[in-house]
């Protein structure tokens, strides 16, 4: 309602479009959400707006009661940007906002030189469905694709980060059961 966007970076008026996208609209006040694994099994939704091989959920629309009642969510890589691969694309129902649990959708899967179209309906206690897979490229380089460099070190950073966020969580867990012990024998 105030024009203000806060659950992405910034929302722009028309969804962009590249190598891929990913189009969900739907009808209603729920909040849906699109899911996409691209070919490094990196999932692009609303808890990873961001991935290394470029894609990115532009707009993410009806996270807070009310939003729009004609909401789209839109993920895309840019052009020249998407890798070549395998794709799988998911439709998550993650919060009934009104008495509406039945919500129909439209999901619309751009890549390449194909356009594909994909409807029906999708109940909260569906929670996630499959949708598609689709696959860009050649065929032959379809099984290990490899990443730019650059996205290449990145994936590999982001992968060391969140194996020393376990081991910290974990150290955090024993000094919190050291102390515990030590304020039990007191």
């Amino acid at each position: 309602k105030s024009g203000k966007f806060s659950d992405c970076d910034s929302q722009p008026k028309k969804p962009s479009t590249g190598d891929v996208q990913i189009l969900l609209s739907w009808n209603n006040y729920n909040d849906l959400d699109l899911i996409c694994v691209d070919p490094y099994n990196e999932k692009v939704w609303y808890k990873n707006k961001n991935v290394p091989s470029g894609g990115k959920l532009e707009i993410d629309m009806n996270v807070k009661y009310p939003g729009s009642k004609t909401p789209i969510e839109n993920i895309y890589w840019p052009t020249g940007g998407a890798p070549n691969g395998t794709y799988s694309v998911s439709l998550l129902y993650y919060k009934q906002h009104t008495d509406i649990n039945e919500t129909p959708y439209k999901i619309t899967v751009i890549y390449g030189d194909s356009t594909k179209e994909y409807t029906g309906k999708i109940k909260y206690e569906d929670k996630t469905i499959p949708i598609c897979t689709f696959t860009l490229g050649d065929a032959e380089n379809q099984n290990n694709p490899a990443p730019p460099s650059s996205n290449k070190r990145r994936a590999e950073l982001l992968r060391e980060r969140e194996k020393l966020k376990r081991q910290i969580d974990q150290i955090d867990r024993e000094l919190q059961n050291i102390k515990n012990n030590k304020n039990f024998n007191k």
